[in-house]
């Protein structure tokens, strides 16, 4: 397989999660969070078995899409149970949740490498295959495990009606068209949270993921680092996001509103970026890059606790529509600060990431004062 097939396959994989988070939710909504979730357990399994079972590149492509698709949908089923069930701790439950995605990524990769060598003989091909094939085996073992031990757990949040249906019934005699529209739109499409939060991870894929493409460029052209050295950047801003969803979960979460920690901690992140762009020496950049991704940590959790407060029972919709959105951020991102890289320098086009990450701080404490101090606050005061 050469680097070319590669690419189309990582494309093909981010783009089969689109679809996931565009339908997860309704159908949450519909089976309730249990059965979507032993959906989207039962569809990363058969993603991984299919990848380890065929030998065909295009039923191995399409084990993948599968696979990134049971990925995604698991954001539809979590968001319903936090928003669902445990709305006063859904700040500490996402950062929670972020956390161990977190440590998946650092301890998978190398877990998945460490099983290929243990079964490589003289095949790696057929080493990839076998460990996948374990790997889909292991997760519909653990989902049946689950059900068996936790089954009569679990029950609330399959059999108890939740607020979802009860905010979709509809009076007798209502056209369909009214009925499509409650359905499809309300509670998510028709509140300016959506937008809002839109335009946070908009602005946050845009600020982010220009980042991670082009941190490593700048550390190579400024200071000759070698791949390793600017293997450590990635290491580190894993160690920090872990350490900092920890860390705000413990001590942080409960203690201010999800949007001033979000725009606190992404205005502080932003600052030390700054400070990255002038940093003298390689070491420099390595203890800045960790103290930014402590902070730069809250973003997914506090955005995830901002749609729960804002959807309510539709949060299974709404979150995953607004991840939806904030990936045309992932996607223009890199070919926005190449542009720039163009016209002018890398150097000075990296100024433009803190110009990203500065307007989320500006809609995130807006928002805050908004609410709080502007016409939110004068029409509770009237319904008052």
């Amino acid at each position: 397989m050469d680097e070319a097939a590669l690419g189309r396959m990582a494309s093909l994989a981010f783009a089969s999660a689109l679809p996931a988070l565009l339908i997860s939710g309704y159908v949450t909504e519909w089976l309730r969070p249990k059965r979507s979730g032993i959906v989207a357990v039962v569809l990363m399994g058969t993603g991984c078995l299919a990848m380890g079972m065929s030998r065909s590149f295009a039923v191995v492509v399409g084990g993948l899409m599968v696979l990134q698709f049971g990925i995604a949908w698991v954001l539809a089923v979590q968001s319903s149970i936090i928003a669902g069930f445990s709305p006063q701790l859904r700040q500490r439950l996402f950062f929670l949740a972020m956390a161990m995605l977190a440590m998946g990524a650092i301890f998978g990769p190398p877990a998945i490498g460490w099983a290929i060598e243990r079964v490589a003989a003289n095949d790696s091909l057929a080493a990839w295959g076998t460990v996948y094939v374990w790997l889909g085996g292991l997760l519909w073992g653990l989902l049946a495990l689950l059900l068996i031990v936790c089954g009569g757990r679990l029950a609330p949040i399959a059999d108890r009606p939740d607020g979802a249906q009860q905010s979709l019934r509809v009076r007798r005699g209502t056209s369909l068209g009214e009925r499509l529209t409650k359905l499809f739109v309300s509670g998510v499409f028709n509140r300016p949270a959506f937008y809002l939060l839109g335009l946070i991870v908009l602005f946050d894929n845009l600020a982010a993921i220009n980042i991670l493409t082009w941190l490593g460029v700048m550390a190579q052209e400024r200071f000759d680092a070698t791949p390793v050295k600017i293997g450590y950047l990635s290491s580190l801003m894993a160690m920090g996001i872990v350490f900092g969803r920890i860390f705000m979960a413990t001590f942080v979460s409960g203690r201010i509103s999800d949007r001033k920690l979000l725009g606190y901690s992404y205005g502080i992140a932003m600052l030390i970026f700054m400070f990255m762009l002038i940093a003298p020496s390689m070491n420099m950049l390595y203890v800045l890059y960790f103290l930014m991704s402590i902070f730069i940590s809250a973003q997914s959790a506090t955005t995830y606790a901002i749609g729960a407060d804002k959807f309510g029972e539709r949060a299974a919709i709404g979150i995953p529509f607004v991840d939806g959105v904030g990936s045309l951020g992932s996607l223009s991102a890199p070919l926005i600060m190449g542009m720039f890289a163009v016209w002018f320098s890398l150097d000075y086009a990296l100024w433009m990431i803190p110009v990203f990450g500065f307007m989320l701080v500006m809609i995130s404490l807006g928002w805050e004062w908004f609410d709080r101090y502007g016409t939110g606050q004068q029409s509770r005061e009237a319904r008052a």
